[in-house]
Parts: C-alpha cells; structure tokens; sequence
C-alpha cells in the first residue's frame, strides 16, 4: 500500500514507496513468524510492534536494525526509516508519525490535547457537578451508543478537574478515580478504591457490609480530612459504561450492592461543620437504552430525574472542530473540500437545518476510523480526498479495515476469527447486540487446539484497531463495530439462537453455581440434551463451570438411568422365575422397542426445543417464520419450549399472506364491508382477495401494462386504478360495471376517491392531476397542471373539498376544490414525495417521503407540524386508521410501521415481507392492516393482536383483578387508573393524579378499590362510583410503592412504603384513621400482602420478607434466603406464600412455619410478581426479562415461557383457573394470553394457512420441511 508519498520527477524505487511498518509485516508474513514470536526475538513489547506495523508508531533505526537480525533481512528496513525521517516532517517543523485520530477507541486524558468539539458539552458537565457539590447524588451523562460519552468523561471532564475548575480550594488536587463496572463491578469499585484510600480492598468491603453509608465515612476519613486547605479532600469517582452493570455482571445482589455502593459515596457523609458534602463527586456514563433499567433502582432514580445530563450529538461546526483541529495539533493539513465532503457522507452538513446534528450518533465512531484509514493513507503532510475514498469513506472504513484483517488471515484462521468474535458478543434482553469483555486467558482457553489461531486473531485485530486489549481483557472497540462490520452482523443474525441458548446455559449454571450446586436445579431430559448440543457447537465454547454443570447434570442423568436399568434388571429376575423362556423373551423384546421409542422420543423433544427457541429469537424480526418454526415444533414433540412458542405467537401481529400477483404487488385496498381486498400488481391485473372466507383471489381486471394505482371509496362502491399506460377506470362492485375515467400522457401514479366516490382524483408522471366525476360526462373533468414536474402521488378528502398531489419535486400541490384556488406548500429538503394521506376529518396531510420520514401537515395553515420517524428508507405509502387516530407507513426498508398520531409515538413495527413494501391500507374496521410488496404478496396484520389499548407514552406499573374477576384495575405512570371490563375487554379511565400511580388493590368484596403513588398518597373510590373519591389522604412521606386491604374487612387497608414501614388505616368518617405501624425492615418496603385478618406479610429492598401478627405488630417470621430485593408477594389458596426477588428467583414458603418449600429458577431478570389461579394449581410470574411465566407450583415445574412484551412487566392475573391470563408491562400494552396450546394453535395455522415445500426452503433453508400447519 502506497503510504510514503507520490513518486518525486524522476520517479522512485519500489522500496521508497512503502512504509517502514508496512515492508516489516511483510517480511514477518512471508517469514510465517507472529508479534509474539518477533517480540521474544527483538525484546521489545508486542504492543509496540504491532503500532509500528500499523504506523502508529515510527521505526527507530534501532528497531529496523533488529527486525532485520531476527528476520535475516538485511538492508530491507533500514533505508526504509532513513528516507521516511524527512517525510515525517512537515512544513511546520513538527513529527508527523503521530496520529491524532482514535479509529473506534476513545480519546482518554493523554489524547486530550487532541479531543476538540465538545467544548459545550464539558461546561455543561462541569456546570452539572458543580451543582452536586452538596452531596446531591450522581450526576448521569446520558447518550446513545457512538455519541462520544467515553471521550467526554476522558478527555474533557478529566483533564478540566485537574486545571482545577470546580469553584473549591484545592480541588484540582483531588484524586480522580475511573472505571468500568464489568463483570464483577464491586470488586472493581473495592480495588480501585483501595489504591487511592490507602485502605485495603478486604476493610473497604466490611464497611460495606455493616452499611453503604459506613464504606462513605471510611473513604472520606481515609482521604485525610483537609489536605492543608479549608475544604475537605473529596474523591471524583467517574464510572464509565455504566450499562455494564445490567450487560455483564450476572449476579443480582452484586448489581444491587454496586449501586448502593456508589449512591452513598455520592450522598454522604456530611461534613463536620454540619455542611452537606460526600466522599466523592461521582459521574456516570450511560448509554440511553439503559435509562429504563436504572429507575428500577430507588437510589438512581433521582440521579436520572435531578442529576442527569443528556448528551446531544455533536452540531456541523463542532464536528467540523473535531475534524481539522487534531490535525493541525500536529502539522497535518487537509486538502480543500474533504472536511465538506465528510461532512456530507455524516449527513451533517447544513441542509437548511441550522445547528441541529442530522445525524445519527452511531457515526461517530465511524467517522473517527474513517479519520484514522485516511491519515494512513495521506500523503506526506496532507489528508486526501483520494486517501477518505480509497478508505471506503464513513460509511465503508470500518468494513474494509475489517474485511483487510479477515482477508489477511487463513481459512483456518478464518473460521476461528468467526468463533472468537462471537464470544465477544452479548445478546441483551431487547436482542440487541453488546460487546462483552472477556479474559484473554479465558478466550484463548475456550478456543481448545484453535488457541494458537485465536490468538493470532486477537493480534491480528487489535493491530486493525477493531478490537482493544486493555490488561488482561479483550473486548471490541467499539459496538459501531457490529453494525458496520456486515460480515460479523451477519454471524450474529445466524448464530442469534445459539447465542442466546449459550447466555441461558450461562445463567442456568451460575444459579447452580451460587445456589451451592443444588441437583434440583441441574438440567434434565430435552433440556439437558439441548444444552449439551450448544456446548458441543463448534462456534460457541463453555466455561469451567458451565462444563462442571453440564458434567453433573450428564453424570446425574446417567446415575437416574442406571438406577431405571438396575431396577429393570430386578423386575426381569422375577419375571424369570415366573416366567418360561418365551415369556421372557418376549418381554426383552418389548423392553428393548420401548427404550428404542424413547431414544427416538429424546431426539424429537431435543429437535423441538432447538426449532422453539428459534422461533421465540426470530418472533420480532420475522413473525412469519417464528410462527412456522413455532408449529413445526409442536409437531415435532409437545414439549414445554414448543408450547411456549405457540402460545407466545399470540402476541405476534402477523395474521397471514396473499399470493397470487407475478411479479411485485404495488398498491392494496379495502372495499367498506371489509371482507374483500383489492390488489394491484407489475403483472397488470387487479386482483379481489376474499379475506374474510377462503383468502382466495380473482382477477378483477387485466392490462398490458403494471397497475401501480388503486382506491377503493370509504362508504361507497366505486373502485378505481391506474396502469403505466396512463388509463384511469372506475368499477363499481354493486352493479359489476367498469368505465374509463380519464387517460394520462403518462403512466398514472396514484388514484383517490373522496368518501362515496363522488370524485376520482388521478395524478401521473405527466404532471398533471385529473378529478373526474362518476356518471358525469367526462367533458366535466378537471384536469389542473400543478407545476411540480412528474407526480407520484395525490389525495382527496372525504367530502371531496380538498385536493392534494406531490412527486418529484418535494412540495405540496394543494386544490380548495370549491374556490377554485390552489397553492404550493413545503420545500424540497424532505426528498420526493412518494404517497399522500388526508385524515379523517381532512385537518391534516401525511406524506410519504423520500428522505425516510412521514411528515405530518396542517392543512388550513400548510404548515409542517411534526415528522414521524422510525423508518430506515424511502416511505412508499401512507394510510390513516379509519378513527384517525394511528398511521401507518410502508417503506422500502422491508418493513411497516405504526404510530399513535396525538403522541407521535411508534406503536408497531410490521416485518415480514422479503423485499420493499409498496402498499399498505388500514380496513374499515381500523383493526386489521395490509400491506403489498416487492415480492409479489399481500400481508396482513393485527397490530393490536393480543394488545388492548396501547397507552401512548405511559407505563403500567402495577394490575389487580376484582374478586369476582370482573374488573381489572392497571395504575398508570402517567397518574391515572385504567379499569378494565375482562369479559368485554373495555376500559375506563380514572384520574388519579399527576405522578405515577405505584400500587392498587381492591376490597375482598369489590366495592372499593385504591391507588397509591409516587407522593406517597393512597386514595380510595367505590368501584360502583369511580368518579370522585371517597378518601384520599397523605399515607407516607415517601411513595406509596403497595396497598391490600383486609380480608372480611373493606374499611381497613394496608400500606406499604419506600420510608422503610408498613402501616394500616381504618377508613372510617370524613378521613382514615392511622393504625399499627410495622417497623423493622432496613430499607424500602415494595409490597405488603393480607394473608388472612389476622396476618401481613411485607417485602423488602433489605432482601428479606417478614410476617407479622396485626394484633400486637409483632414479627412471626422472616423469611431471609433472598439475595436481593423482595419485589413480589402472593398467597395461595390453600395457603402458600410466594415471593418474587430481584435475585430472578421465586421462593414458596409456608408462612406458618417461615419454612422454604421451594426455589422457582427460570426468569433471566427479576422477578417483579407473582399470582396463584384460583385451584392455587398454577402460579403466573412477571419478570424484567419481559417475560411471563406459567409454573407448576405443587412440583416447580416451568410450564410456559410467554414472550411479546417489549417492556418490563409489571403484574399478571388468572380470569380462570387454566386462563387466560392478563399481563400488564412498562411498554404500555395490555396483553391476553389464552393457555390452551390446542386452541392457540388452530388460529395460528389458520392465518398462516399451509405452507408449500417451496415457500418453506425459501423462508427456512436450513430445516428440514416440516410444517405444523394442515
């Protein structure tokens, strides 16, 4: 590769014109030696070589002299450094071999003088903990992935702390402390600790034990008081990657001990002179799609609402800052028009938006490799434009420096890149892709007889930049890495499923591990045959103890076997002795035919588990095939898993395919009554689909050319298309009859008809726009010329008063058809407009277009009011919900969407088709949504499914069911009360308040029902009369986080709160009357349960349940085998107490005793609740991992794994004893699950229908055919 410059006049030999670095990896290559070995050889360190390689660093003559002993290259690399010394000069006088870009690595405090841009972000940063000097609690930089959060805190907040901003004495002296949190976050945080305090890591951890606030005082004490000014020595705590908490520390009472830990550095003690103040300033970087994960945690959830600072990307001019100034730092210049030229592939160029970055933050990072490839590249002192393109630019540097380093390596080399960079990959509980911090000890030891290969794929990356090694963990530069990277994006899209299935083996044997390796919880049958088939994948390995699970649970398995086979071989000596020859040969006959269908059964329920956990991975981004893989594996073997998977498809809003069209199916649309749908397609036909009966199609009408347009009238029976040879036909479906409406110079794009059909509006590429008018002569027709050049859209209101068409040019044409007048609205920045919408009421216009967002428009005013974004490209088509109250978009990424139109809130993501998405129209029934597509089909779509009444913008917090299950009850976030009717599936709303509601419960007899929020407030109403409330009273000073009122006894509740207490009240009068008080947990108190009037029971932050007798408020038992917080409570009806922890466990006790009769493992987050069905047969659990979760509980057996939910959920109810059950999550949604397998499945099998052999292999190459459906 040319680095060292162009050829001078008379040219230049071919060894002038590589660089030292590059000639040296040569050599090393051709030599078949490693870093390693070279490094043993030269003496100096591997890092270095591998920078100089790179040119990162420059070649001494003392290392060419070296390398060229060690290689027997004598001569080869010598001349090479004499001639590049002068190159590295530049004009200015000053070394150039310096780099001043960072690739995906962050910018840490030595790169500081080279970090610019982010000027106004550390003000604001430093401004923010200024505020917290007062012991306030953390301060939160908040940001996407890629928006430089690492950097801040690095290079700009550190190095500020020590030129001694902050406003005290003597604070640019205060020792500043970073860290990641990684997998063992207090262990770190104790180490770290240690080397500043003086103190030793093991008294730091017994001042944690005795409490939070003791570890504060010792840290603060060991700092040394005043250091000679009048201010207290404070630590500056900066904890970067804060998600590492949730993404890699397994254990959940380490996650909870490590927040409290750095909650109470940052909030105590105070100062002796009675000042507020803390040990330490603490900062914390997080990425934003964790925001919802800390309000989980009382102690961060004033540092998200008080101490957050949210980082915005970059604008154009600090970009273009970060971009030129590095390289003036170090006397490079940039050749005109390549700052501009970036600037444009970012996207952030000035495009009439002022300041506002119009990219997205993920391209950052990208931007910094693409710096990096160019300098590589420039020439003598001067960044190219020719050096940026030859670097693929922004968008492909990283992929080609990733595809350089994967083609520099063999196929054997090759195949063990893919397996090592998979384990550094970590599936969260959204399926996002994260990068994990591994060992390198751990990697190279996982990699077996490949660790030689692993290893040198690690070097060989690490030389790229791709992957960092800091220590003695290896991890990926940065996550832009895994969208950028097609190659590795790919791997992971295929090996989702193992990856996942590798992450569950993972928690299943550290719950062993911590449970002191208790045989209940080893791995049995299907489930131990499946997990023996992902360790034995030769992509994935396992670790020590995830071997020492699986070598227990075989051993076990093994043990359970030869005790079956020993007990056999008795029965058959008796048989003996009873029994002639014949008979017994008979009976080994049948022994033997039994154990042959149980092998043979193994295998099937082993194949099911693997096509389940499949279709649960796949239910998001392919719905179709999910259900297929769901089905198939019913068919295969009705295990757990595959249940699971048919009954989680309820909540998959995919409900069948049309096809029939050859070729793409462009337009698509509804008659009134909703039975029938027409389709229009490049084939020329128009097709009528009967949904409603056999989903059957005939041809309506065939033409020479594609049919691109189609409208179907609102309330009437007129249907009208466009084909390409400009011909515009009206049929009228109650009569039979079709008639032309007008003919176009052009091919026609786009045809609306107002409510009844009145008007037809037709727009084409000749850019003229025709409103004919059915049963007038055409003579009558309007034909208006719109002056905005080819047309690929138009609409018209109901009532026919209003007119819209757009195309190419970007603006608006819009036609007040009384008036007569017309006008021109919008500019050109959005792109094309490619489809047109009016509303219901005709108030506002949506448009399609072509810059990836729907646009929102008044139509009085003509202003733009709002862009809906989500779409990843071009928008095709438009269409309201008949009520006006949702949108919905096809795009060309493969995808529709659905958004809530008042709170401009995406509600629905609609992926499916194999291809763009042309057409999409809502019935006139608003519930069901289909769509048409590149790949010839017709889809349809439940968006709601098995979701009642998606509350935009809110949370639902918490659910209780009436005593005759009538009614359900679901505190909002936003400070109201749904009450839903169960049977009609109806709700009604209550106000509140205006903070969000934490709890609600009803009286055993249903009449009352109360609320308890975020102020600490309960209130009461009577069920019959939810209009105003009967009570509502200060309860405690903290919030109200769970009520239940006494059994027998409507006027006594029960309350509990974050103040650390339970209490009762008496409501009784004008107001209630305060009762017992509880005391003696050591934290918040999150749920209070009545197990009969005589008995309560509480659960606690401090991890542990209590049961206390209500008459004299003493404590009876406490239930302490929790790691972490109790977050659920549930009593059976035969009397069972159920607790639910955040330690992802659920725990049956018998409350009379405080004995533990049991551990539910199973949840892969905590655990929130938990709830018997009437027999008390069945136990619901909800969980963060988004899950709900159907046990036995009289044996623990996990029955059903429910999946749809895209939020933490919250509570779950039985409306029967085998169902449906209710759940209720943080993602808004309202969700029915029917429990019968059976009668799930007919449902599904009829939106899918049969599935041929050749849609199958196209959909599901890999598996073998075997549909579940007819």
């Amino acid at each position: 590769m040319h680095r060292g410059g162009e050829e001078g006049e008379h040219g230049a030999t071919a060894a002038r014109t590589v660089a030292p670095g590059e000639q040296l990896r040569r050599l090393r290559q051709a030599r078949g030696m490693s870093l390693a070995g070279l490094s043993h050889l030269v003496h100096y360190n591997k890092g270095y070589l591998s920078r100089v390689e790179t040119g990162e660093k420059p070649m001494t003559p003392e290392v060419a002299r070296r390398c060229e002993g060690a290689l027997e290259a004598e001569g080869e690399l010598s001349p090479l450094v004499a001639g590049a010394t002068e190159e590295r000069r530049g004009a200015r006088g000053r070394p150039l071999e310096v780099c001043p870009y960072r690739g995906l690595a962050a910018f840490g405090t030595a790169e500081a003088s080279w970090f610019f841009g982010r000027d106004r972000a550390t003000a604001a940063l430093v401004h923010r903990l200024t505020e917290r000097l007062d012991g306030a609690g953390p301060v939160a930089v908040v940001a996407a992935s890629g928006t430089g959060k690492s950097s801040l805190l690095q290079a700009g907040l550190v190095p500020e702390l020590r030129r001694g901003v902050l406003p005290v004495a003597g604070a640019n002296r205060w020792p500043v402390v970073s860290t990641r949190p990684g997998e063992r976050p207090l262990e770190e945080l104790m180490d770290r600790l240690a080397r500043v305090t003086g103190l030793t890591a093991g008294e730091l951890r017994q001042a944690l034990a005795r409490s939070p606030g003791a570890l504060a005082t010792a840290v603060h004490e060991a700092l040394g008081g005043t250091d000679g000014c009048r201010e207290p020595v404070r630590l500056v705590l900066v904890v970067d990657q804060f998600e590492e908490v949730f993404t890699l520390c397994p254990d959940a009472r380490e996650q909870g001990e490590f927040i409290r830990a750095v909650h109470a550095l940052a909030t105590g003690p105070a100062f002796a002179d009675g000042r507020d103040g803390s040990a330490a300033l603490v900062v914390l970087g997080m990425r934003a799609d964790f925001y919802g994960r800390c309000l989980a945690f009382p102690e961060l959830a004033a540092a998200m609402r008080d101490g957050q600072l949210p980082l915005e990307p970059m604008r154009p001019d600090e970009i273009r800052e970060a971009v030129v100034r590095p390289a003036l730092a170090v006397g490079l210049d940039l050749e005109p028009g390549l700052v501009e030229l970036m600037l444009r592939d970012l996207g952030a160029g000035d495009r009439g938006q002022g300041h506002r970055a119009a990219y997205e933050p993920g391209a950052l990072p990208l931007l910094s490799h693409a710096l990096l490839a160019t300098w590589q590249r420039r020439r003598k002192r001067t960044l190219t434009v020719e050096g940026y393109q030859q670097a693929g630019g922004i968008a492909g540097a990283v992929a080609a420096t990733a595809e350089r380093a994967y083609a520099r390596l063999s196929p054997a080399h090759q195949d063990a890149a893919r397996s090592a960079l998979l384990q550094l990959v970590r599936l969260d509980e959204d399926g996002r892709a994260t990068r994990l911090r591994v060992p390198c000890e751990l990697l190279l030891r996982q990699a077996g007889p490949r660790s030689q290969a692993t290893a040198e794929v690690v070097e060989e990356f690490t030389r790229a930049r791709l992957l960092t090694v800091d220590a003695d963990r290896v991890t990926l530069a940065h996550e832009a890495v895994l969208r950028a990277w097609p190659r590795l994006h790919g791997w992971i899209e295929t090996h989702a499923a193992l990856l996942r299935g590798r992450q569950q083996l993972a928690a299943a044997a550290r719950q062993w591990d911590a449970e002191g390796r208790d045989p209940a919880l080893l791995l049995r049958g299907n489930r131990l045959a499946t997990a023996r088939e992902l360790a034995g994948h030769p992509v994935l390995a396992v670790t020590g103890v995830e071997r020492a699970f699986l070598e227990a649970a075989t051993a076990q398995a093994a043990a359970e076997l030869d005790t079956e086979r020993r007990r056999t071989r008795v029965l058959h000596r008796m048989l003996a002795a009873l029994a002639v020859l014949l008979v017994l040969a008979l009976t080994g006959a049948v022994v033997a035919v039994h154990q042959g269908r149980q092998a043979v059964a193994q295998r099937g329920a082993a194949r099911s588990d693997e096509l389940a956990f499949r279709a649960t991975s796949l239910s998001t981004s392919r719905p179709e095939v999910s259900i297929l893989l769901a089905t198939a594996a019913w068919r295969q073997a009705h295990t757990p898993a595959a249940a699971s998977a048919v009954l989680s498809s309820q909540a998959q809003s995919y409900a069948g395919r049309l096809a029939g069209h050859r070729g793409p199916a462009f337009a698509v649309a509804w008659q009134p009554r909703g039975g029938h749908l027409l389709s229009a397609g490049a084939d020329g036909t128009v097709r009528v689909w009967d949904v409603a009966g056999s989903r059957g199609s005939s041809v309506l009408a065939g033409h020479r050319a594609p049919v691109r347009a189609l409208a179907a009238a609102s309330g009437g029976p007129l249907v009208a298309w466009g084909t390409d040879e400009g011909e515009v036909t009206v049929w009228n479906s109650a009569t039979g009859r079709r008639a032309p409406a007008g003919r176009h110079t052009g091919p026609v794009r786009a045809v609306a008809l107002s409510g009844r059909g009145e008007s037809v509006v037709s727009a084409g590429e000749d850019g003229r726009v025709r409103i004919a008018h059915p049963g007038r002569p055409a003579a009558e027709a309007e034909v208006h010329d719109a002056g905005l050049g080819p047309l690929y859209a138009a609409a018209v209101t109901g009532d026919g008063g209003r007119v819209a068409a757009a195309g190419l040019d970007g603006r608006v044409w819009l036609l007040d058809v009384a008036a007569g007048r017309a006008r021109v609205v919008g500019s050109k920045e959005h792109g094309q407009i490619r489809s047109l919408a009016f509303s219901p009421d005709g108030r506002r216009l949506a448009t399609g277009e072509w810059h990836d967002d729907v646009g929102l428009w008044d139509t009085l005013s003509g202003k733009r009011e709002a862009a809906l974004e989500g779409a990843q490209d071009s928008v095709f088509a438009v269409a309201f919900s008949p009520d006006g109250k949702r949108l919905a978009a096809a795009s060309q990424d493969d995808t529709a969407r659905v958004w809530d139109v008042a709170e401009r809130r995406r509600i629905a993501v609609l992926s499916s088709h194999l291809g763009p998405v042309h057409g999409i129209a809502f019935s006139p029934d608003g519930r069901t949504l289909a769509t048409s597509g590149e790949d010839g089909t017709l889809r349809l779509w439940n968006p709601q499914g098995s979701v009642r009444a998606p509350l935009p913008g809110a949370a639902w917090l918490d659910a209780a069911l009436s005593p005759d299950r009538s009614l359900l009850a679901v505190a909002g976030s936003d400070g109201t009360l749904r009450l839903w009717r169960t049977r009609e599936r109806t709700a009604r709303t209550v106000r509140a308040g205006s903070v969000p509601v934490r709890a609600v419960a009803f009286s055993h007899d249903g009449s009352l029902f109360a609320a308890g929020d975020e102020h600490g407030t309960a209130t009461v109403w009577r069920t019959a009369a939810p209009d105003r409330p009967l009570y509502r009273w200060r309860a405690h000073s903290r919030p109200l986080t769970s009520l239940s009122f006494r059994p027998g006894d409507a006027r006594t509740l029960a309350t509990a709160s974050e103040d650390h207490t339970a209490r009762l009240w008496r409501a009784t009068g004008e107001a209630p009357l305060p009762g017992r008080r509880f005391t003696g947990h050591g934290d918040a108190v999150y749920r209070v349960l009545f197990l009969d009037g005589g008995t309560l029971a509480t659960g606690s932050l401090d991890n542990t349940a209590r049961i206390w007798r209500v008459s004299d408020g003493r404590q009876l038992h406490e239930l302490a085998d929790h790691a972490d917080t109790v977050l659920g409570l549930a009593k059976s009806p035969s009397g069972i107490l159920a607790t639910a922890s955040r330690d992802y466990t659920v725990k049956l006790w018998d409350p009379r005793d405080g004995r533990r009769l049991r551990t539910l493992a199973g949840h892969t987050g905590p655990v929130t609740s938990a709830v018997f069905n009437p027999s008390g047969t069945r136990l619901a659990t909800t969980g963060r991992d988004d899950t709900v979760r159907i046990w036995d509980p009289r044996d623990g057996r996990l029955l059903f794994t429910l999946t749809g939910h895209t939020g933490r959920v919250r509570a779950a109810a039985f409306l029967a004893d085998e169902g449906p059950v209710v759940s209720v999550a943080e993602d808004g949604t309202v969700r029915w699950w029917n429990l019968s397998v059976p009668r799930v499945l007919a449902g599904t099998c009829k939106a899918v229908g049969h599935t041929d052999r050749a849609v199958w292999h196209r959909l599901l190459p890999d598996v073998p055919y075997g549909p579940g459906c007819g």
